[in-house]
């Protein structure tokens, strides 16, 4: 997260995928680690979209994680909605990008349409 290499920061809570929820002290201070360098970093948070189709098709269990957004929502980061190029088709899921929306609009969570200057070339000029 502190490299410099990153636009945002990708599956913030993938290490919860296999168990629902915060299931020990350490998963929660994960979560406050994670959050608090990205805001240093002045990074968002992707919010996968992936991950919560595969919940509703009855597969993975904790990614994305609830207790996370909601932990989250405590320190104030900026998110990003986000699919993996593992099934692209999902950026054309209406549904599935309102539905993440509303859960971050309803943590309070800022979403950001974009990233500040992505297309652009090296000249600065789309």
């Amino acid at each position: 997260i502190r490299s410099g290499l990153f636009r945002y920061v990708c599956h913030p809570d993938l290490y919860l995928r296999s168990r629902p929820g915060f299931y020990s002290k350490a998963c929660e201070r994960a979560a406050d680690l994670i959050a608090q360098a990205a805001l240093e970093a002045k990074l968002p948070l992707e919010y996968n979209l992936l991950g919560r189709h595969n919940q509703q098709m009855g597969s993975g269990c904790g990614y994305p994680s609830l207790d996370f957004w909601e932990r989250i929502s405590d320190w104030g980061n900026e998110t990003i909605l986000g699919v993996d190029a593992h099934q692209p088709e999902l950026l054309y899921d209406r549904k599935l990008w309102e539905q993440g929306a509303s859960l971050l609009a309803g943590l309070g969570l800022k979403r950001l349409e974009g990233l500040p200057g992505f297309g652009a070339n090296r000249n600065g000029c789309s």
